[in-house]
């Protein structure tokens, strides 16, 4: 596929357009000849240098070139086609792949990254989760030390104190004395 490493791109894209005719041509055009025309051509060629001018052949050796080398030519040049095609298939696959390993490789890039972001945060929330609950511990064993019961005990007898002397006061009027200053008696 020497011929057709330069083209084999456009060649294809016909074949795949669909315009299978321009596709033939192209190949036919493009591809070096397989099995020696011209040599096949100049064997079949008979020299009479006798009586006329011009070309003569030999029927029976074009017979031969028909049946068994042109067959011959046409599978060589769908195989032509074919490589063509599938090659530039492969060509345009293995492109794809390697767009899509990039892709990919982008794509594992920014989930690690999101990954990682998502971790800090889940450990910051395990840190502050932590801290919240050794505070609750200590706030729980200070509302339920020794130390707090007795300060609610004495809490809730103050409360009773003031209470009761709240009634008490209730209906007796308070009166104050206000003193003068010494030396300000009039």
């Amino acid at each position: 596929m020497a011929g057709l490493t330069g083209n084999a791109r456009k060649i294809a894209d016909l074949f795949w357009a669909g315009k299978e005719t321009a596709y033939a041509v192209r190949v036919e055009t493009s591809a070096p000849r397989c099995f020696g025309q011209s040599e096949a051509w100049r064997g079949a060629m008979v020299v009479d240098s006798g009586s006329r001018e011009g070309h003569a052949w030999d029927s029976r050796k074009i017979d031969f070139f028909v049946k068994n080398v042109v067959p011959f030519e046409l599978l060589w040049r769908s195989g032509v086609e074919i490589e063509t095609v599938a090659t530039e298939s492969a060509n345009r696959a293995n492109t794809s792949l390697e767009n899509l390993d990039v892709t990919v490789r982008k794509f594992r890039e920014r989930i690690k990254n999101d990954l990682s972001s998502m971790k800090a945060s889940s450990d910051r929330v395990q840190s502050e989760v932590s801290q919240m609950s050794e505070k609750y511990k200590a706030a729980q064993e200070i509302l339920t030390s020794p130390v707090m019961e007795k300060a609610i005990a004495n809490a809730e007898r103050l409360a009773i104190a003031l209470e009761t002397d709240q009634r008490a006061f209730r209906n007796q009027t308070v009166r104050c004395c206000l003193w003068p200053r010494a030396g300000q008696w009039p």
